[in-house]
């Protein structure tokens, strides 16, 4: 034992930061309190350590995605004496940034073939081999639709990535997943092209955030057939439509940037969080067709009015402090920014604020993501609407992630392109470009972007602050051959 406890307590370049051994401590409460063996407070004492080591002995390894504990081959100690002291469910979980995540003790409730029917679903949803869909939950990157599993044995409530914060039961995933219909659209490009990283030796890495929306047809959705609704897309919208749209402000930004590179610009998509599609039209179109917003109770339209109000009150604050955080930095006057106005109710014109104002659909949709809006009677459900319009590739990916898989698309941008009128109604401009499809196995944002993850480095930024600061700075990366070799080793650790 003492042979395999000083194996446990030295992999590679932790042992000189001095936490290995607690997080091994903490790892190994984590283990015996998942199997039953200590209790409910040692099991409430080891999850918050856990989290806390996991962390630590990320940054101590410098790797260059963080803080996921995200190399197999210096953990690989750690991995096999877990698996002989822990009996080998939890193993991989323990290892990963997630180690408290859903997927940690899943496995261990969850009969093998439950888990294993959802590591195939989740592989299939994404287009990559259960053993890389393995390895990404094992990085804590994705989570398969199984349901925790407390001290007691009984199911948990799943931290879906449809949500912000609310947690679920999984039978109510499966049972959207059961009756969301939907067909492939009219238009639909090479959706099926690989990218090899070689290939783009010497370009330019511009981040193109997006939101997760399919561009599916929807016939039905929570059990009722619907009038067919066309998604618009997301990153679909590449390859179907050839090009990128937004609004103005944002093409035009992103049009002067690739002119500026001088055709030698490449976009990757950067999905946002499941609730990023929030400002798109189809969750708000879908929920007037699923749902009876005019015959909701007059107590439920009330209560969510107050709701999407009081949000508004929040955005607006934030609004203000940051124009006048803006206008005293750079020395000039405060100008009050564009600020959203309070909502009147579902008064049967509210439609038409919706269909004009990003903002508030966003608003609207957050007022719902919360447990006391969806206890009210007839009030709708946005967990089943965005479930509805989500890409099948972003459904499995864990939420909350500082460092979230990318490279699931990639599409170079010619100088000169003239902007033209997209054929999207939630946004009004279109830059085409050439779609040269995805990454075989996706990777950690920070492989694609490592420039940006030293600066969060030498800024000693919490991981936590890394997608606000990505989309603050939307930094650009030359393709170099480190980056290349990077991203290369990554994926063969993960189809090992």
């Amino acid at each position: 034992m003492a042979g395999l406890l000083d194996t446990l307590v030295t992999p590679p370049n932790a042992k000189k930061a001095g936490v290995a051994d607690p997080f091994f401590y903490g790892a190994l409460l984590l283990s015996a309190a998942t199997q039953g063996k200590v209790g409910k407070k040692l099991i409430k004492d080891a999850l918050p350590a856990a989290r806390k080591y996991a962390e630590e002995v990320g940054r101590a390894m410098k790797t260059p995605y963080a803080t996921g504990l995200q190399n197999p081959d210096a953990y690989a100690p750690i991995t096999r004496a877990v698996l002989d002291l822990a009996g080998g469910p939890v193993a991989r979980g323990l290892l990963s940034a997630k180690a408290v995540s859903p997927t940690t003790v899943s496995a261990l409730g969850a009969t093998g073939s439950r888990y294993d029917d959802a590591v195939k679903r989740g592989a299939q949803r994404m287009n990559v081999s259960e053993d890389v869909y393995k390895n990404l939950e094992a990085e804590g990157l994705v989570s398969p639709q199984v349901p925790p599993i407390g001290a007691r044995g009984q199911e948990l409530k799943f931290p879906t990535g449809y949500s912000k914060s609310l947690k679920i039961p999984v039978a109510d995933l499966e049972y959207m997943d059961q009756t969301l219909t939907r067909r492939d659209p009219k238009k639909m490009g090479p959706r099926d092209l690989q990218i090899e990283m070689e290939g783009l030796l010497g370009k330019t890495l511009v981040p193109m955030p997006g939101d997760r929306t399919s561009r599916d047809v929807i016939t039905g959705f929570m059990g009722q057939k619907i009038k067919p609704y066309q998604v618009e897309g997301g990153y679909a919208y590449m390859p179907d439509e050839g090009g990128w749209a937004s609004a103005k402000s944002v093409i035009g930004r992103y049009k002067t940037m690739f002119d500026e590179l001088g055709g030698q610009g490449v976009a990757v998509g950067t999905p946002m969080s499941g609730p990023g599609s929030d400002y798109a039209k189809a969750g708000i179109d879908l929920m007037y067709r699923r749902f009876d917003i005019e015959g909701m109770p007059k107590k439920t339209k009330k209560a969510l009015k107050d709701e999407i109000n009081i949000e508004i009150k929040a955005n607006n604050r934030i609004k203000i402090e940051d124009a006048q955080k803006k206008a005293k930095k750079d020395g000039v006057p405060y100008e009050e920014p564009e600020l959203t106005k309070p909502f009147k109710g579902f008064d049967g014109n509210e439609r038409t604020r919706f269909n004009e104002e990003p903002e508030l659909r966003k608003v609207v949709m957050q007022a719902l993501d919360k447990d006391r809006s969806r206890k009210l009677p007839g009030a709708p459900d946005p967990v089943a609407i965005r479930h509805a319009i989500t890409d099948d590739r972003f459904r499995e990916l864990t939420r909350g992630q500082g460092d979230p898989l990318s490279g699931f698309d990639f599409m170079s941008f010619p100088a000169g392109q003239k902007l033209t009128k997209a054929p999207h109604s939630s946004y009004e401009s279109h830059i085409s470009g050439d779609y040269l499809g995805g990454l075989s196995t996706p990777v950690p944002r920070s492989l694609l972007f490592p420039d940006f993850t030293r600066d969060m480095y030498r800024q000693n930024k919490p991981v936590s602050r890394w997608n606000y600061m990505f989309d603050r700075k939307k930094p650009k990366q030359l393709v170099t051959p480190e980056l290349v070799e990077g991203v290369l080793d990554y994926q063969k650790k993960m189809s090992r």
